[in-house]
C-alpha cells in the first residue's frame, strides 16, 4: 500500500499491478493444480505474497512508464503529499535518515521472518544434533530468531522514537492545513 502513495506511479500502473499481483497470489497459492500448472505452490521456496509483490511492483513500474496522469490528478497528487509531509512527525534531521530507516526495515523483514529466516537453520551446526547446540544449548534456528527479534525491537525503537513516528500529531496543524487546502 505504500506505493500508492509514491507520487511517481501513475493510476493506471497501480491498478495494473493489483491486478497483476493478485493473478500472481492465486497461481502461487494452494491453486495451482486447478490450473494444471506444475509448479505447486510456493516455487523457489518464495511465498506467494512474495511473488505477488514482485509481480505487483514490476507490473506497476513497467506501466507508468508508458502512462501519464492527468494535470488534475498529478495536482491532487501534489496536495496530498505536501499534507502528508507537513502533518508527520519528521523535520529535516529525521528525514536524512529516511533511508536508513528503509534499509534497516527491508533487512528485518527479509531475514528476520521473511525468505532468508532458513538460513538460521545451516548458518550454525546441525539443528538435529542436539550435542552441537551452542550456544544457550538450543537449536540454531532458535538462536536466529531470537537475535532477529531482538534486531526487530531496535528497528520499531528506531522507527517509533528515534524517527518521530509515535509522536502525537498536532491537530491545529492538521486544521491549518485543512482550512488552506478549502481556500483553494
Amino acid at each position: 500500500m505504500v506505493f500508492v502513495y509514491y507520487k511517481g506511479f501513475t493510476r493506471q500502473g497501480v491498478v495494473a499491478g493489483w491486478v497483476v499481483g493478485l493473478i500472481a497470489v492465486t497461481l502461487t497459492d494452494e491453486t495451482p493444480a486447478w490450473f494444471g500448472v506444475s509448479w505447486g505452490a510456493c516455487p523457489l521456496k518464495i511465498h506467494s505474497a512474495g511473488w505477488g509483490i514482485l509481480f505487483n511492483l514490476a507490473t506497476t513500474m513497467l506501466v507508468f512508464r508508458f502512462t501519464t496522469d492527468s494535470e488534475d490528478t498529478m495536482r491532487i497528487k501534489d496536495e496530498k503529499h505536501r499534507f502528508l509531509q507537513t502533518v508527520s512527525g519528521m523535520n529535516l534531521e529525521r528525514r536524512k535518515k529516511v533511508n536508513l530507516a528503509w534499509v534497516l526495515t527491508f533487512i528485518w523483514f527479509l531475514v528476520g521472518f521473511g525468505p532468508f529466516v532458513t538460513i538460521g537453520n545451516s548458518l550454525f551446526p546441525d539443528p538435529n544434533t542436539p550435542t552441537l547446540w551452542v550456544p544457550f544449548g538450543m537449536p540454531s534456528l532458535w538462536l536466529w530468531q531470537l537475535v532477529f527479534l531482538g534486531y526487530g525491537v531496535f528497528v520499531m525503537w528506531l522507527l517509533a522514537f528515534h524517527m518521530g513516528m509515535s509522536e502525537p500529531i498536532d491537530l491545529q496543524r492538521i486544521e491549518e492545513i485543512f482550512e488552506e487546502i478549502e481556500r483553494k
